[in-house]
């Protein structure tokens, strides 16, 4: 019904849109689609780290995707200053600008291109908030949206018996520190959420047992070898 001829993906060189590349081109391989119908496109900003952006060039490449560089430093550092930005100060603006700027480019590419764009937001980051408002929380579909961060590694690593040729791509990001790359590429995720498998393991806890805040400090306790304060934080944290 959508009528589109192509798909397209932000890739950053993480764990999320490196999964939603290699089910895009499961897909075609499946369905004998040509794998030029990806369109990739990576787009270097402020934070972007250089082993980040070469994993993801690497990718789309060696994937013989339709892969495309953008890079938006110019055009981020314009917006800042139009909104009255110093473009230094590390602020929320300062990180949100550049992945909704990416968006507006993916949005807009596709447009032009009679395509989807491919979302990669996944389930532990939709459950935690933590993720750019009109920015990556939207796509046209999002195929991570029902899996949790740690199943998202775990299926990136299963994909390396079926793409041998990106298999030293895949170890690295499956290895990497998980990181937005909007200050630094030394800015971790898990220092400002807590440990992604904690998290998760909550989330399941709730959505599929409604367990309640006794049995989860507890769990937690048990489980991960926390104390009773830690374990409380870890709860209270996630619900907030």
């Amino acid at each position: 019904f959508a009528k589109a001829k192509g798909i397209v993906i932000g890739i950053s060189g993480g764990l999320d849109s490196t999964l939603a590349l290699l089910m895009s081109v499961y897909m075609c391989d499946r369905f004998n689609l040509p794998r030029t119908m990806i369109h990739g496109i990576t787009m270097p900003a402020m934070g972007t780290s250089n082993n980040s952006l070469e994993r993801s060039i690497n990718l789309m490449k060696k994937l013989e995707i339709d892969d495309h560089l953008f890079d938006v430093n110019e055009e981020v550092a314009h917006h800042l200053d139009l909104i009255g930005h110093d473009g230094i100060t590390k602020d929320i603006a300062y990180e949100n600008s550049q992945a909704r700027y990416r968006t507006l480019a993916l949005m807009n590419y596709a447009n032009a291109n009679n395509s989807l764009v491919i979302g990669t937001g996944d389930m532990s980051e939709i459950a935690l908030g933590f993720a750019t408002f009109n920015g990556d929380h939207m796509a046209m579909y999002n195929v991570n949206s029902g899996l949790p961060k740690t199943a998202v590694r775990n299926l990136t690593r299963h994909f390396i018996k079926y793409y041998p040729e990106v298999s030293v791509e895949l170890e690295d990001v499956c290895n990497a520190m998980i990181s937005p790359e909007l200050v630094s590429s030394a800015q971790s995720s898990e220092d400002f959420l807590g440990k992604y498998e904690i998290n998760d393991f909550i989330l399941y806890e709730l959505l599929a047992n409604g367990s309640s805040k006794e049995r989860l400090v507890y769990l937690i306790t048990e489980l991960f070898k926390l104390n009773e304060i830690d374990a409380e934080t870890y709860y209270d944290r996630f619900l907030r």
